[in-house]
């Protein structure tokens, strides 16, 4: 996921939802897999709340705003009243943002866009600006499974979670010198 949004995903729409920013965004992994990933930003971190492959329809979607270069957020002037239900819990959004409604509501907003201007999450912004450089890391092995753990039940992947700790660790550093 972290792959995709670093490359200039599309975003597709924001919507407030209870107070917090929903950003679902289109975007392509370096081997071609294209995903819609949906995602809040909480305490200055993106948290992912479902990604999942395109249908075909989303693919076309995807490919036509490529082909057109948008490769920044977009704004269009529609009124759209639609609102994604209220949750209990992560599990049930997620699994709603999955779902066919969930898809065809991504869609519909889609196609009919919104009247707010959208800009996009930006610590997303933040991805797509810095360049990635790949190292070797090597780690005990407790850490790593320590990592895994707690990388799988925030439900990211444990090198996604490994550089947002190098990256809020270093910040922190930064600001005490």
């Amino acid at each position: 996921m972290e792959e995709a949004l670093s490359r200039n995903p599309i975003l597709i729409y924001e919507q407030d939802a209870d107070g917090e920013n929903r950003y679902v965004y289109y975007g392509e992994t370096a081997r071609g897999r294209l995903l819609a990933i949906v995602l809040t930003e909480r305490d200055n971190r993106i948290r992912v709340i479902t990604a999942y492959a395109l249908d075909a329809g989303q693919k076309r979607d995807y490919l036509e705003r490529r082909t057109r270069g948008e490769w920044k957020p977009m704004s269009k002037k529609t009124e759209q009243t639609t609102r994604t239900p209220k949750f209990a819990n992560g599990d049930e959004e997620a699994s709603w943002w999955a779902s066919t409604e969930g898809r065809r509501f991504v869609e519909r907003r889609s196609a009919a866009g919104t009247s707010k201007k959208q800009k996009g999450s930006p610590l997303v912004a933040g991805l797509t600006r810095a360049s990635s450089v790949r190292i070797a890391l090597r780690l005990a092995a407790p850490d790593l499974d320590k990592a895994r753990v707690i990388a799988g039940r925030k439900g990211i992947g444990y090198q996604t979670l490994l550089k947002m700790l190098v990256h809020e660790g270093l910040r922190r550093e930064a600001r005490r010198l």
